[in-house]
């Protein structure tokens, strides 16, 4: 999606058009034409690029590095006037076309991607603390039946909330 036609979504998903919010999805860099549309709407919100799976050990919330690197990331990015979110599993990573970002409410967002195989993934962030969002999203499995994941995640300003527990490689 070229970066015209993601400014034309900005502008139809503001809140004078729509009651969806449109939200700053870009953050540590430098202003964009999208930011400035998006600084213009009164109810402008923040959603963190850079998000990391947060799971339940032993009765406590941590950031869990197993022994093959199997943690979930996600990564919003202006790639040279592309946008992207990239989906981090371990060693692996699939870069998508970030398609939109709306506020649906003041604790939800919806994410929409597509990934390089054209499926459109919509994911719906919902948050729990101000520190803390549970991502939830259905996608087709291998044989075609729809799997729904969700997945707790701690923006990366808000990491050091969590200890942060990493196994020894897999040997």
């Amino acid at each position: 999606m070229n970066s015209l036609k993601l400014l034309l979504i900005l502008l139809v998903t503001t809140p004078w058009v729509s009651s969806e919010k449109t939200i700053k999805f870009i953050t540590n860099q430098e202003p964009t034409a999208l930011h400035e549309v998006a600084l213009q709407n009164p109810d402008f919100q923040r959603l963190s690029n850079h998000w990391y799976e947060v799971k339940e050990i032993e009765g406590e919330a941590v950031i869990f590095i197993p022994c093959d690197y199997q943690n979930t990331e996600f990564i919003i990015e202006d790639t040279n006037g592309e946008n992207k979110f990239t989906e981090v599993t371990g060693q692996d990573g699939w870069e998508n076309t970030l398609e939109e970002i709306v506020a649906i409410d003041d604790k939800t967002t919806k994410v929409t991607v597509t990934r390089p195989d054209d499926v459109q993934i919509t994911f719906i962030v919902t948050e729990i603390s101000s520190y803390l969002s549970n991502w939830t999203w259905e996608e087709k499995d291998y044989d075609g039946s729809v799997v729904e994941y969700s997945i707790n995640m701690v923006p990366e300003e808000f990491k050091d909330k969590f200890k942060v527990v990493e196994e020894p490689p897999c040997m």
